[in-house]
Order: C-alpha cells, then sequence, then structure tokens
C-alpha cells in the first residue's frame, strides 16, 4: 500500500487516542479467533505478554506504556469542535487561493528563515501574527479574515506552537498546502532544550514493548510483546514497512495506538506480501514472505525499528493514500454514490461513524486551484449488494474490504466538489486512514436508536442501523430524516428495503420543508423542532414505553440543522413528558 508520508512522520512524537475502535489499513491481517472488530471489549486478558520466540538475532524495543485511559467526550465525527463564524463577503477558501496565487507578498517583506521561540512570541497580534505548526512557522496574520473559525479563534495559537491546538480542533485541514505562501521557516529549539527532547525520546524507547525475530527459511517473522492488550495491528509499506498497533486497557477502553518502522528491510523480503497475527491478547507476528530465490539465503544484519508515534495528547498527522476511483452512480440530481478501488493487495475496515479524507491530487493546468490541495471529510457506506442499484448491504457484514464507497454532495463553486466532478474512472484520488471520535460500543448497551439527520448526514446512519440491528432481535431504530424536496432524498429506496427488512425495528420518517400541494405528499412536514420530534417518537409502537434512559440519540447534518438539533430536543422534552429523548445522550456527527 502506497502512502503518501510526510517529512514530519519521521519526527517522534505523542499523541492521547481517546477513540474505542482503530483505524485499519491492513494487508492479509489475519486474527486467532473472530474479526477483531467484532470482539467484546472486555475479552483482553490483562495478564502478562505470553512468550514470544526468541532466536540469537533478536533486539529489544521499549516504549512507554500508556496512561490511564479517558473516557469518549462529546464530539463530532470529523473532530472538529469549532464554532464557525460567517465569513465577509470576498472571504471564502476560493478567495484565499485566488490571494496567495496573486503574487501579493504574504510575508509582509519577512525573508525565510529560521524562528526561535523567542522571536515566535514576538509576533502575537492582529495584523502581526505568527504561529508553529509541526515544526514550521507561519506568518498567518493576512489569513486572519479567511479563518472559519474567525480571527479571534486563530489568535488563541498567536505567537507560539500551535500544533496541539489546531490538530484538536481540524487537523483534517492541510495546513501545508493552505498556507504555503506564508512559510516563514523551520521553529529551532534551543541545543537545551533539543538535547532534552532526545533524552524524552531515548527514555520512551527504554522501556515496555518489545521484539524478537527470526529467519524461518521462506518467510521472516518478528514478534511482538505490548504492555496492553492489542486489538489490531496495521502495515503499511511506502519504500520500508510501516506498522501501527491499537492498544486497549484492561477494563477494555481503547487507548490510542503505537506506530512504528522497520528501517533497512533486507531486499530478500517481500513487502508486499506482509501479514500480521495477534496471538493472544498482547502479542503481535508479523510475517514477512521471501522471494523464492532467497529463502535458503539468511537475511544478514539486524531488525532496526523505530518508533513514530507513542502515547502521548496530541494525535499523529492525517496520512493519504492513492485510491482510484473506479465508477459511480447518481443518487440524486446533485448527489452521486463514489465507488473507490485500492491498491492491490490491501483492505480498509471502518469503524462505524468513522469518516475518510479526501484531498484533490495536483491539479491540471487551467483549473482554477493553483497548487493549494483541498481535503474534505467524508463518512463510508457499506457496499455488499450487488444486485441492489445503490449496492449497499442489507445486513451487517463487518469486514475489510478492497474498496470504499462514499456519499458525495455536488456543490457550485465548491471546491472539493468542481474538482471531483472532472475526474473520470480510473484517475487517482488521495484517500486517508479512517478517522473518528464515535464508540459504537457506547451505544449499544441501549434498547433504541434514534437518528436525526438532514441531506448527506444520513451516511453515518448507514453502518450504525445496520450495526446496531444486528447485536439484538429487540434492538430498534428510528430515523427522522429531513430534506427539501421528495428529489433530494438520498438512499430513499434503500431505506424503503431496510424497513421491510426489519418490520417492527427499523420505522423511517421522511420530513420534506418543500412541499408541492399536488404532490400528496404522506410524509412530515416543516424543519427539525420539539414538537415534530415528539410526535415522531410517539407514533411509533415499537419506541412507546421506553424510559429516556433506554435510548440513544444520534444527529448529522449541516451546522445550522445541527444547532437546531440541541434546541429541539430540550423542547421535545418539554411537549411531551413521555418523550424519550434527551440532550444528555446525544451524539452530533459533523455534516
Amino acid at each position: 500500500i502506497l502512502v503518501s508520508l510526510r517529512s514530519e512522520l519521521s519526527r517522534n512524537s505523542c499523541y492521547r487516542s481517546q477513540l474505542s475502535h482503530s483505524a485499519r489499513l491492513i494487508v492479509g491481517c489475519t486474527t486467532s479467533s473472530a474479526s477483531s472488530a467484532s470482539l467484546p471489549r472486555h475479552s483482553h486478558s490483562a495478564g502478562a505478554p505470553p512468550a514470544v520466540a526468541t532466536a540469537a538475532n533478536s533486539s529489544e524495543m521499549s516504549l512507554q506504556p500508556p496512561p490511564p485511559p479517558q473516557q469518549q467526550q462529546r464530539g463530532n465525527a470529523t473532530g472538529s469542535l469549532r464554532n464557525k463564524t460567517a465569513l465577509r463577503p470576498g472571504h471564502s477558501l476560493m478567495d484565499w487561493v485566488r490571494l496567495c496565487n496573486s503574487g501579493r507578498d504574504m510575508l509582509d517583506g519577512t525573508r525565510p528563515h529560521g524562528v526561535s521561540p523567542e522571536e515566535l512570541a514576538k509576533h502575537n497580534k492582529p495584523g502581526d501574527c505568527w504561529m508553529a505548526l509541526n515544526g514550521q512557522v507561519y506568518n498567518v496574520s493576512k489569513y486572519a479574515d479567511f479563518h472559519p473559525g474567525g480571527p479571534d479563534e486563530l489568535m488563541l495559537g498567536a505567537g507560539e506552537d500551535a500544533t496541539d491546538l489546531f490538530n484538536s480542533v481540524h487537523r483534517w485541514v492541510n495546513f501545508e498546502s493552505m498556507l504555503r505562501r506564508c512559510h516563514v521557516g523551520p521553529l529551532t529549539a534551543p541545543a537545551a532544550a533539543a538535547s532534552a527532547s532526545s533524552s524524552a525520546v531515548a527514555a520512551k524507547k527504554s522501556e515496555s514493548v518489545k521484539f524478537t525475530w527470526r529467519d524461518a527459511g521462506d518467510e521472516f517473522i518478528i514478534n511482538f510483546a505490548f504492555p496492553w492488550p492489542c486489538r489490531s495491528f496495521a502495515i503499511v509499506t511506502s519504500g520500508g514497512l510501516y506498522c501501527r498497533a491499537e492498544l486497549d486497557s484492561e477494563d477494555g477502553a481503547a487507548v490510542g495506538y503505537y506506530e512504528f518502522r522497520c528501517c533497512q528491510p533486507h531486499a530478500a523480503l517481500l513487502l508486499a506480501d506482509a501479514r500480521c497475527q495477534i496471538d493472544g491478547s498482547t502479542a503481535a507476528t508479523l510475517r514477512l514472505g521471501k522471494r523464492s530465490s532467497d529463502q535458503r539465503a539468511p537475511v544478514i544484519g539486524p531488525v532496526d525499528i523505530d518508533q513514530l508515534y507513542g502515547l502521548g495528547s496530541a494525535p499523529p498527522p492525517v496520512r493519504l493514500f492513492p485510491a482510484t476511483l473506479s465508477g459511480w452512480s447518481q443518487l440524486t440530481p446533485d448527489t452521486r454514490l463514489f465507488r473507490l478501488s485500492l491498491p492491490a493487495g490491501s483492505a480498509v475496515r471502518t469503524p462505524i461513524g468513522w469518516h475518510v479524507y479526501c484531498e484533490t491530487t495536483p491539479v491540471e493546468e487551467g483549473e482554477g486551484d493553483g497548487e493549494m490541495a483541498v481535503r474534505r471529510a467524508y463518512t463510508p457506506v457499506a457496499m455488499g449488494n450487488d444486485e441492489a442499484v445503490d449496492g449497499l448491504q442489507e445486513v451487517w457484514q463487518p469486514k475489510a474490504t478492497a474498496e470504499l464507497a462514499l456519499v458525495i454532495k455536488f456543490y457550485e463553486g465548491g471546491a472539493f466538489t468542481d474538482w471531483l466532478r472532472r475526474r473520470l474512472p480510473g484517475d487517482t484520488i488521495q484517500v486517508s486512514l479512517p478517522d473518528g471520535k464515535f464508540s459504537f460500543d457506547s451505544v449499544m448497551h441501549y434498547d433504541c436508536l434514534v437518528l436525526i439527520a438532514a441531506g448527506t448526514g444520513v451516511t453515518p446512519m448507514v453502518n450504525l442501523t445496520l450495526a446496531f440491528l444486528d447485536l439484538d432481535s429487540d434492538k430498534r431504530v428510528l430515523l427522522v430524516y429531513y430534506n427539501r424536496t421528495e428529489s433530494d432524498i438520498i438512499l430513499r429506496s434503500y431505506w424503503d428495503r431496510l424497513t421491510a427488512r426489519y418490520p417492527g425495528r427499523l420505522a423511517c420518517r421522511h420530513s420534506l420543508t418543500r412541499v408541492d400541494p399536488a404532490s400528496g405528499w404522506p410524509g412530515l412536514t416543516g424543519r427539525v423542532s420539539g414538537p415534530a420530534l415528539a410526535n415522531a417518537c410517539a407514533s411509533w409502537e415499537p419506541l412507546a414505553g421506553l424510559s429516556a434512559e433506554r435510548v440513544f440519540t444520534a444527529a448529522c447534518g449541516p451546522d445550522g440543522f445541527l444547532a437546531s438539533v440541541g434546541d429541539a430536543l430540550a423542547a421535545a422534552a418539554a411537549a411531551d413528558a413521555n418523550c424519550p429523548l434527551s440532550a444528555d445522550r446525544l451524539f452530533m456527527f459533523e455534516g
């Protein structure tokens, strides 16, 4: 699998994950039991790591064990917690692109140079605002009025290293491309600080994660022993072998990832044939095939493994790999279902409610986007029914697949969709590993899900509905789906098929804001409101009688819609004392 790994991946950095399912990019990955996606959260043993194979040629590496896990916080699917601000006319993303490509000096006369923390701290005012991101300093003074979160939010990182702040809000943004004309230079650190940092990295490598390796003739075997139970082991090849393990704490709450790079792989090893197996709870075996002509020749030299990421406060950068556009089908006048094929030998398992980022590739001359890459988040939907027009699964089949299916709505003047509109089957689209904050395990114990969606916000509800109904025959789902007109309803026939397949367990209530009086529309009308939600719940018999403690609500749609949902839930409870909806049990995906 070819992955776009930026230079910053070579740095040792740490991050903390509050996610309960891994983003898995897997090559021939097997487990000793059931798929890791279906393992119960408390199935891991907290005992000592099992013994691993030993050999004369062996090496050990240790990484700092993770801190205790944190409880999941409410948030949205893309991890964006910012409050968006209405931008003035002439300050859209495309206006920023045009300004950057106009030849105007974005550095205010400053020549590119290395910037010390002391110099950076001096540029902390409106009109003179610098900040450091991933070790590089940018003059963002002119960008302030273009920032979707508003100038005040941008100023929170003025004059300092804003990497953690940036990643906590919108790490999906390709700032390297967006701020390329604003680049001042690298952030330099005092020698003492650099020395301390090196010592800290060395300390992390002296604890916890261990590995041994041996040459088995026709294959090369590396055994890992982790300090915490291992749920998945992902493999990425790009000039070397990159590995990522997701680890759990003893109580079953995911605490993050360890990422490694196997350096100096021997020429005899077939990296594309790499496969792994999770052996028990805290061990994993990585097997590398060898060329047939070299199977009798031992692999000479040690296998060096470098830590790329351990656990800490900052998440890793978004990583991209090339996917091929294999085709698309029209769902509504402005919405298409795109199918993307992954590189040969690869597969991806997207956790429920998670998304992937798609990024524009370098554009052809005259396309108007200049050199700026644009990145957008989309939630994959599960494919599996070749006989249906939409091809979506109707029975939950959690598995890794070699294809991604994305529902994408086109917007006039949209920076990404205008580019996507010109792609043809066979073209390349950069796609990331899955990302997200939603924990399916956190909703498994509820009896009913009430899903509130608008437009393309229905996409995360597809896999969520299938997986929840698959848990138990008593599970129920009510979808309240808002659109402008009847022709805007995405996957309408699909939801009709699902409700027929799960009678009494799944109901879909459509609500339109623009209805032709002559159409005889039989569904709901109007925008999301408390009374409407209360009526939708009261009118479905399987939901009647359930207490609020047994019902969980999830919502997805545009920002304005999500803001209305919170108010509507409070109003629904006020309108009907028996309404099972509550803002205390709510997860909002970002539309």
